[in-house]
């Protein structure tokens, strides 16, 4: 493959690790804008927030609501918003990643 121009300023990976649910949607719109910017052409977003799911774990929905994050979204709302920056998203839904009952989304976004 051909050499991108200013190649060092591009990646494989953006992480946004317990990011999102920390801002509103412009600014998720923004942070979404640059990462698609700074991917390569088969690089992709990954990002992992709580959410909140029906018949969800009474645990899980306070642990949720007493986060610092104000804007804990549904899957859905995640959704919208990933895509409207990329092409491809993957939604994978988690209960079982801490020990303590909770709801994770794991977005992986492609251009």
């Amino acid at each position: 493959m051909a050499a991108i121009e200013g190649e060092q300023d591009f990646f494989d990976l953006v992480p946004a690790t317990g990011v999102i649910h920390h801002l509103d949607d412009a600014q998720v719109a923004k942070l979404f804008a640059l990462a698609r910017r700074v991917l390569r052409p088969n690089g992709r977003l990954v990002t992992y927030d709580g959410y909140y799911v029906p018949r969800q774990s009474r645990i899980a929905r306070w642990l949720l609501a007493k986060d610092r994050g104000k804007f804990v979204r549904t899957r859905e709302e995640y959704l919208r918003l990933a895509l409207a920056r990329f092409s491809k998203v993957e939604p994978h839904l988690k209960h079982d990643l801490p020990r303590t009952p909770y709801t994770h989304l794991i977005m992986r976004c492609f251009n």
